[in-house]
């Protein structure tokens, strides 16, 4: 699919249409005095920062108002933190995922990227909506008064994503937890399977930076740059949602306030070929120990496909 399939990334600010595997030489516009040009010498966007920044171990966001002739939007500008990282094909996997969930009427749910460019260091960098109005699912969790319907909703939600981007595109994120999950504050209506699942609040996917797609014979998209194996199958049974269970598990506010039925599915969930996770999530950050156990070749979790804890928790919407 990858490799026969063109894309037109004009709304990139790619002048000519791409294939996946000719991304690596496209001509991106470039940011100069905080302005965006296009390889034509065009001008394509204002940007002025507001003084907010954040991001993680691997990738810098720097807030700015972003102008042009449609008007101004706020924008964050994510760069990475290391020369040669992945972060051209994490901007073209965000990309692409929004416009995939945005045909399912779903494209506010990932966080619209607007340009992908080189900045003026000459690395790369990609600017994308800010989702105003949200919190970390982990700050959001920490201070749930409703602790069990939270969880259920960011499940089933989360669920609802992932099972469409798996059957779409054969997308893993590799890297979901509760601090790659925004909640925002808009009420949510979803469809599965004849069921509306109707939530107080909206769940949306951030950071693909290790995210992968394409698997099934197919040209292999990773943004992970080497730092996950290249052989890590794509995608995996279970994975994201058990690295989501897990990271939830590890706030001890949530292990803390499960109801018995819960901590039961929890139990489920946490046990991978009749081994429990829980001790591990109790004591150390997923991080440290978590990519050891999915990179490995045969790691498969039923119980935590899409579909399996949509059914898990069903009866709890």
């Amino acid at each position: 699919m990858w490799k026969q399939t063109t894309f037109d990334g004009s709304d990139l600010g790619l002048l000519k249409p791409f294939t996946f595997t000719e991304l690596s030489s496209v001509i991106l516009p470039r940011m100069r005095k905080s302005m965006i040009f296009l390889s034509s010498g065009e001008l394509r966007a204002y940007l002025e920062k507001t003084g907010r920044s954040g991001g993680g171990a691997h990738g810098h966001l720097e807030e700015y108002t972003r102008s042009d002739s449609s008007g101004k939007q706020y924008i964050f500008l994510k760069t990475s933190n290391f020369e040669d990282a992945g972060i051209k094909t994490e901007g073209f996997i965000q990309w692409y995922v929004q416009k995939t969930l945005e045909a399912e009427g779903l494209g506010s749910r990932v966080p619209k990227v607007y340009d992908l460019i080189t900045v003026e260091n000459g690395s790369v960098g990609f600017s994308m909506t800010v989702i105003r109005d949200s919190k970390l699912c982990s700050t959001y969790l920490n201070s749930s008064q409703t602790l069990e319907k939270d969880l259920v909703h960011i499940l089933a939600q989360t669920a609802v994503l992932l099972q469409i981007l798996e059957d779409k595109l054969e997308l893993d994120h590799r890297d979901l937890k509760a601090d790659n999950l925004l909640i925002s504050s808009k009420p949510s209506m979803l469809y599965w399977k004849g069921k509306i699942i109707q939530s107080p609040f909206t769940v949306h996917l951030v950071d693909f930076g290790f995210a992968c797609m394409g698997q099934s014979g197919v040209t292999r998209v990773d943004a992970s740059d080497g730092t996950l194996p290249a052989l890590d199958p794509c995608p995996k049974e279970g994975r994201d949602l058990f690295h989501l269970i897990v990271s939830f598990y590890g706030i001890t506010h949530v292990r803390s306030n499960l109801t018995e039925p819960m901590r039961s599915l929890f139990t489920t969930w946490l046990t991978v070929q009749d081994k429990s996770c829980a001790g591990m999530a109790e004591k150390w950050l997923s991080t440290e120990w978590i990519y050891l156990i999915t990179s490995q070749k045969k790691f498969s979790q039923s119980s935590c496909r899409p579909d399996a804890v949509l059914n898990a928790v069903n009866h709890l919407l």
